[in-house]
C-alpha cells in the first residue's frame, strides 16, 4: 500500500454545530426537497469566490424577496458553523506519523467552497500531495471519475490505495468497485470499522493485510508475569502526542481481576519498541523505579507499557527530588538516555519521600554514531562484531555522551548556578548511589545486556541519520563508563 485518502467531514474533521442544513432552509422558508436539490446540483459542485458569494447564491436561489437581511443571516449561519469545525482526535498525529512513514496522502471530499477553509486553519492542508474537492472539481462522490484521477495525481494505482471515510456509498463501496481497499470510520460498533479515524495508527498499513489491526481492544498482554486482556483503547489528543510516536490510552484487566491504566505506542522506527522495553528491564535490575513493558507480537510490534504512577514533575526542586534526580542523571550517563527530561519524569510519594519514575526511553544505549558505509547489514549486531575495536574507533562520527550534554541535562530539571548547598549534596548522594551500585554488579549488568544484544529480535538504536543494530561495541563502550570512578565523573560532569 502507496497512498491513503481520507475524506474530511465527518472523518477527520468534526462540526461542533451544524447550522447550515438544521436551520438555513428553515430561516428561508424553502422545504426540504428544493434545498436537498440545490446542495446536490450546485452548492457542492460550484467553485465560489467566496463565503459572502456563496450565500448571495442560496437567497437568490431560494428566497430572493429576502434581499439582504437573508443574505446577513445566511452568512452568520455558514460563518458560525465554519468557526465551530474542529479536528479529530489526535488527526494532525496521525497525518504527520503517515507521511513520515512515507504514504501519500490525498483529500477526497464532497464540500462547498466555504467548507475549505478549516483546512488551513487547522493545520490540515500541509500533509496532503493532491486534493479531490467536489466544489473544485464539479463532480461529487460516488463519481468514479473522481477517485481514478486522485490517484493518478497521487501517482498511484487504485489497487495500492486504501479510502478512508465515514461514507458507506462514498468512501466503502465505490472506491472497493474501483480496486482500492476501503474503511469505514464509524462511532458505532461496527464490524472491521475504525471508531475514530485515529484508530488507524494502529492497523498494519503494510503486508498481506493492510487493515489489520496491530493492538486491538481483547488482546492478551503480560506486564510482571501477570496476563491481561487490553481494553478501552483510545488515542490521546493531538496535545498529549509525541512528536514521532503514536499513543493510546487503555487498562489491562488481570486474569485476578485487578486493572492496571496503560499506554499504547506505535514507534516511527518499529525496533524502537524492543529498546524501550529493555530499558525498562534495565532501570528495574539497578534498582531504580520503572515501569512494566510489553511487546506485542505479529506483523509490527507495539509497547504496552504501564503509567507511570503520580504526576509530571513540575515546580520547585526539593532536596529529596535533587537525589532522585541525580540517580536518574546517573542512569541517563552509564546507558546512554539521550532523552531524559522534566517531561518525561513522573513524581509520586512512597511514604513521606518521593521517588521519580522516567518513561520514554527508545533513546536508550545509543553513545556512538558509527559510519556504517560499506557493512552489509547495519541492522544487524554481527555486521560490528566482526570489526575490531580500532575498526569500530576509526567509525565514530560522533559520541552522543559528553560532559557537556551530561550537564545540560541535569539544568533541565534546575539551573546549575542557583544551587544551594543541600540541593547539590542530595544530587551527588543520588548520582553516586546508582553509579556506585552500578559499579558492584558490573559483571551481572553488561552479561545481561550483552546477552540480549545478540538475541533476535535485534535492538536497533540510534537517531534517523544513524540507526543500526546495538552490538558488543555499545557493550563495551557501557562497560568503561561503569568502571570509570564516579566521583572524577561527577566533577568533570558538574
Amino acid at each position: 500500500m502507496k497512498a491513503i485518502i481520507f475524506d474530511l467531514y465527518g472523518t477527520l474533521v468534526a462540526t461542533r454545530q451544524r447550522l447550515v442544513h438544521k436551520q438555513l432552509p428553515r430561516a428561508l422558508g424553502a422545504s426540504g426537497d428544493r434545498w436537498v436539490a440545490l446542495v446536490r446540483d450546485h452548492l457542492l459542485v460550484t467553485p465560489f469566490a467566496d463565503t459572502a458569494a456563496f450565500a448571495r447564491f442560496i437567497v437568490q436561489s431560494l428566497a430572493p424577496e429576502a434581499g439582504a437581511s437573508g443574505e446577513a443571516a445566511v452568512l452568520d449561519l455558514v460563518e458560525r458553523e465554519i468557526a465551530s469545525v474542529e479536528p479529530a482526535a489526535a488527526a494532525r498525529s496521525l497525518l504527520a506519523f503517515l507521511k513520515r512513514r512515507g504514504f501519500v496522502l490525498g483529500l477526497l471530499s464532497n464540500l462547498a467552497s466555504p467548507h475549505k477553509a478549516p483546512l488551513e486553519r487547522l493545520g490540515l492542508g500541509e500533509y496532503f500531495a493532491a486534493l479531490g474537492l467536489s466544489c473544485d472539481e464539479r463532480l461529487t462522490k460516488p463519481d468514479k471519475h473522481l477517485y481514478l484521477d486522485l490517484c493518478a495525481r497521487l501517482g498511484v494505482a487504485p489497487e495500492d490505495t486504501l479510502m478512508v471515510g465515514d461514507s458507506v456509498r462514498n468512501d466503502v463501496e465505490a472506491p472497493r468497485q474501483l480496486g482500492m481497499r476501503a474503511l469505514l470510520v464509524a462511532e458505532r460498533a461496527t464490524p472491521g470499522a475504525l471508531r475514530h479515524v485515529a484508530e488507524l495508527g494502529f492497523r498494519a498499513l503494510g503486508g498481506q493485510d493492510p487493515v489489520a489491526p496491530l493492538l486491538a481492544n481483547g488482546d492478551e498482554v503480560t506486564l510482571r508475569g501477570k496476563r491481561g486482556v487490553l481494553h478501552g483503547l483510545q488515542m490521546l489528543p493531538d496535545d498529549q502526542q509525541g512528536r514521532y510516536n503514536l499513543v493510546a490510552r487503555a487498562s489491562v484487566l488481570f486474569d485476578a481481576g485487578e486493572t492496571q491504566d496503560v499506554f499504547c505506542k506505535r514507534f516511527l522506527f518499529p525496533q524502537a519498541a524492543h529498546v524501550e522495553e529493555f530499558a525498562h528491564q534495565i532501570q528495574t535490575a539497578v534498582g531504580v523505579p520503572s515501569c512494566a513493558a510489553f511487546v506485542t507480537p505479529g506483523p509490527e510490534p507495539c509497547l504496552v507499557v504501564t503509567k507511570a504512577p503520580g504526576a509530571k514533575l513540575e515546580g520547585p526542586v526539593t532536596a529529596d527530588l535533587a537525589r532522585e534526580i541525580g540517580r536518574h542523571c546517573a542512569m541517563a550517563y552509564l546507558f546512554a538516555n539521550a532523552d531524559l527530561r522534566p517531561r518525561n519524569a513522573f513524581v509520586s510519594l512512597t511514604g513521606s519521600r518521593p521517588e521519580v519514575t522516567v518513561v520514554d526511553l527508545e533513546h536508550c544505549f545509543f553513545n556512538l554514531a558509527l559510519d556504517v558505509t560499506g557493512l552489509q547489514d547495519p541492522l544487524r549486531p554481527d555486521s560490528f562484531d566482526r570489526l575490531s575495536e580500532e575498526q569500530i574507533e576509526q567509525r565514530v562520527l560522533r559520541r552522543v555522551l559528553s560532559e557537556r550534554t551530561t550537564r545540560r541535562t541535569r539544568r533541565t530539571f534546575f539551573e546549575t548556578e542557583s544551587l544551594d548547598t543541600s540541593l547539590a549534596s542530595a544530587f551527588k548522594e543520588g548520582w553516586l548511589s546508582v553509579y556506585r551500585s552500578v559499579k558492584g554488579e558490573v559483571e551481572r549488568i553488561t552479561t545481561l545486556i550483552d546477552e540480549r544484544v545478540r538475541r533476535p529480535p535485534y535492538l536497533v538504536i540510534g537517531t534517523q541519520s544513524h540507526r543500526r543494530a546495538m552490538a558488543r561495541a555499545d557493550v563495551r563502550d557501557i562497560r568503561r563508563r561503569i568502571e570509570q570512578d564516579p566521583e572524577v565523573v561527577f566533577r568533570a560532569c558538574f
